[in-house]
């Protein structure tokens, strides 16, 4: 009987788990592409090795050497993450145009955040004293923009994190991410 049980428990939670996924993600594929000075994407499919949720992965690249990776995982909640890989002396200014820009091609933005503008939001942001003088202290830093950034009805979570490196060898200087998370609890 004690068997019974536990072989019932296994079943379910493995029901469970394969049928929790109940949100689609989309391919932004051909919107990517059209994005301006977009040389290249590329598309992948992953699936989370802890939990086991889809992932969609895209790498775009861009004539002037930066480097987007966008990442969703959508499962019970969704989860997005936009991160710049950018050359030496890249202005942040241009950093910012193609970070909205990725992020407005988005379902999660176009659905969750319709009423913000994303490129006054990080326009502001990038020239706040909050953003100036964290670089100025810290060579890689987080915090949260939930501040500037957040839904109507539903609970939300934004981060905005950024990376100096100090080596030479590296083909990038810095790296800016931002992540966005719409659900859960």
């Amino acid at each position: 009987m004690k068997n019974y049980f536990l072989g019932f428990f296994l079943f379910f939670c493995i029901s469970f788990k394969a049928d929790a996924c109940s949100i689609s993600i989309p391919d932004l594929t051909d919107a990517l592409q059209a994005v301006t000075g977009s040389k290249a994407v590329i598309s992948v499919d992953l699936t989370d090795q802890y939990s086991e949720e889809p992932i969609k992965r895209y790498v775009q690249t861009y004539d002037d050497g930066l480097v987007i990776i966008l990442e969703q995982k959508y499962c019970l909640m969704y989860n997005l993450s936009l991160t710049l890989f950018l050359p030496e002396s890249y202005p942040i200014e241009k950093a910012q145009h193609f970070l909205t820009e990725t992020l407005e091609v988005t379902d999660l933005w176009k659905n969750s955040f319709t009423t913000l503008d994303a490129e006054a939001i990080f326009s502001s942001e990038f020239s706040s004293d909050r953003f100036l003088s964290k670089r100025i202290q810290s060579s890689q830093f987080s915090y949260p923009m939930d501040d500037a950034i957040k839904t109507e009805d539903e609970n939300s979570e934004v981060i905005l994190s950024f990376v100096n490196f100090e080596s030479y060898t590296m083909p990038y200087k810095n790296i800016l991410s931002l992540y966005i998370g719409v659900g859960g609890l």
